[in-house]
């Protein structure tokens, strides 16, 4: 931007209005910025430039060691369609700059001082204000209310070994709720859980104790527990044990086999549609044997259409036994924590790092999954979470 300060006044500051507006452009700006467009264009610099008007010898003083008189150049009422006063809009009479109407006049490079081939400047009088603002262009486009949303697959995995009585109950109490805010915002989404099944009820058996069982308003089930799970509109439950450390390679196992109860042929891959983002969330207090990247390797390979080819493309969020974040989870830009969390009647194998690792490397959030009550809590972060991933971003 070249600097007004001094250049107020006439064809002074026309000069600078018109270096705006045609060779300042041209010309680089670092060469701008360093001394002036009066300068880059070989005109004398500010001393002749401050005053008021553009000053010109007179005639009684031209020859004369006096000082010179000056004459003031006249301001020029532009024409309309006039191709000298209209510029580069052609019969718009606007220059792309500034309005030629109720702003100036129009001088010739002559009168300016300028070299002839540079063409009309615009001259802005006394009395003209400030200069306009440029166009900005259009508005920028404005977001649907309420927004438009794409469909998205949630699949849940629940670890059913010993150590996840407490956790398995609080998830079976939890996912309605979790559903509920989906639906209450209008996502087209389906839940897929990846969990064995509970026929029995708790207490009865450390089996039916680390077994989830999903009754209605989520599943076609009327009450648990039941003899076999039942599918409803949006939910799907892949009755399969994940143990301990295992979680990776049941998911692979359980996506191409199918399920115990036949309520799918070929895994719970047949549950999935390609269109819809594909969203992953670990429950755990468990580290796993196989490392991340094999997993996201193997997934991808078995059904790239819905995990992506060159690069995954889902989200793994994990609640696992990791020390409990400050701010309620840790984002994928933080380290991963070793440190395990505590709690009360149950014991935490290890910190989950390769699910961690994962969901770093996804885009996910990690959640502590102590204690077991607040795992309610964490769903609903992750609902919240789950709400934004659905827009679709706005232009």
């Amino acid at each position: 931007m070249v600097e007004e300060s001094g250049h107020r006044g006439g064809a002074g500051r026309a000069l600078l209005l018109w270096c705006r507006a045609s060779a300042c452009r041209a010309l680089a700006c670092s060469a701008v910025a360093a001394s002036g467009c009066a300068q880059v264009l070989g005109i004398p610099s500010d001393p002749v430039l401050a005053p008021a008007a553009v000053e010109t010898p007179s005639a009684s003083d031209a020859g004369t060691g006096g000082s010179p008189g000056v004459t003031t150049v006249p301001s020029v009422t532009p024409v309309a369609n006039d191709p000298s006063t209209a510029g580069a809009a052609g019969a718009s009479g606007r220059d792309g700059v500034l309005p030629t109407d109720g702003v100036g006049g129009v001088v010739t490079p002559a009168d300016a001082g300028l070299p002839p081939e540079l063409g009309p400047v615009t001259s802005v009088g006394a009395d003209a204000g400030p200069a306009p603002v440029v166009d900005a262009g259009p508005p920028p486009p404005v977001c649907p209310v309420p927004p438009e949303r794409v469909a998205l697959d949630i699949i849940f995995a629940v670890d059913n070994s010993g150590s996840m009585a407490e956790e398995c109950t609080a998830f079976e109490q939890a996912l309605p709720r979790f559903v509920e805010r989906l639906s209450s915002a209008g996502v087209d989404h389906s839940i897929i859980l990846v969990s064995r099944h509970r026929r029995d009820a708790r207490g009865s058996s450390e089996e039916a104790d680390t077994s989830v069982c999903i009754a209605a308003p989520v599943s076609g089930l009327a009450a648990c527990p039941s003899e076999s799970p039942a599918l409803g509109a949006r939910f799907f439950h892949h009755s399969i044990k994940l143990d301990a450390a295992d979680s990776f390679e049941r998911l692979l196992e359980s996506l191409v086999e199918p399920d115990a109860f036949d309520l799918n042929v070929a895994g719970w891959s047949e549950w999935l549609r390609p269109a819809a983002r594909k969203i992953f969330i670990e429950i755990t207090d468990a580290d796993s044997d196989m490392s991340a990247s094999d997993f996201s390797a193997a997934l991808q390979a078995a059904s790239p259409e819905n995990f992506g080819r060159a690069a995954p493309s889902f989200v793994f969020h994990s609640v696992v036994g990791v020390e409990q974040a400050a701010a309620g989870a840790y984002t994928p830009d933080e380290p991963i924590v070793v440190e395990t969390c505590n709690a009360v009647g149950s014991s935490i194998d290890g910190a989950g790092t390769e699910y961690q690792a994962l969901s770093r490397a996804t885009g996910g959030l990690r959640l502590s999954i102590c204690p077991p009550e607040a795992l309610a809590a964490s769903l609903d972060v992750l609902a919240e979470d789950t709400l934004a991933r659905s827009v679709v971003a706005c232009p």
